[in-house]
């Protein structure tokens, strides 16, 4: 489950998911539901998410390199690999605000690159939000950002690397090699 560290994670009234516990079972029809962190999982979850649930808000702490599964699986070089992170995301995401707020500040080769055919069309689909602002706390209603915005929410996932404001994402063990 959520770590303690994010405030208010006790409060919170509705359901709650660890995405490492994810099933395909969960009935999301017409539910608003949050992922909080970007990891090897929830990019894989998110398109699933999105496909099924009346609204999904993604809460990113820090943007990651996405590769599709076709890509990820071809040995290369880092810096061939970085080329492919940037293509995949200039190709697959057309909205310049959106794509900027998906680019890392580091470069691919510097950081652990996810996998996901989907990902970024979840993301661009209209049942679906892109959140970056950090996590105030959670409410008993849902997640409270720190611009005050109270996202009322009926079902939390939680990722494996929910940092938001620390250096949590070095804890995802997935790799492009």
């Amino acid at each position: 489950m959520p770590p303690r560290a994010l405030r208010g994670v006790d409060t919170y009234r509705g359901r709650r998911i660890d995405a490492e516990n994810w099933s395909d079972h969960h009935d999301f029809a017409g539910r608003r539901v949050a992922v909080i962190g970007i990891d090897s999982l929830t990019v894989r979850i998110i398109p699933e998410l999105v496909e099924h649930a009346g609204f999904v808000k993604v809460f990113q702490d820090v943007p990651r390199w996405v590769l599709p599964q076709l890509l990820a699986e071809v040995p290369a070089p880092q810096a061939i690999i970085a080329r492919l992170a940037k293509a995949y995301l200039r190709t697959q995401v057309r909205d310049p605000w959106l794509r900027r707020q998906l680019t890392p500040d580091a470069a691919p080769e510097r950081t652990h690159t996810l996998v996901s055919g989907g990902y970024y069309a979840a993301l661009q689909r209209d049942n679906c939000k892109l959140i970056d602002w950090p996590i105030a706390t959670l409410s008993p209603v849902g997640v409270r950002t720190s611009d005050g915005v109270e996202h009322h929410l009926d079902a939390l996932v939680f990722g494996r690397t929910i940092g938001f404001g620390d250096d949590a994402a070095c804890h995802d063990r997935q790799y492009v090699r």
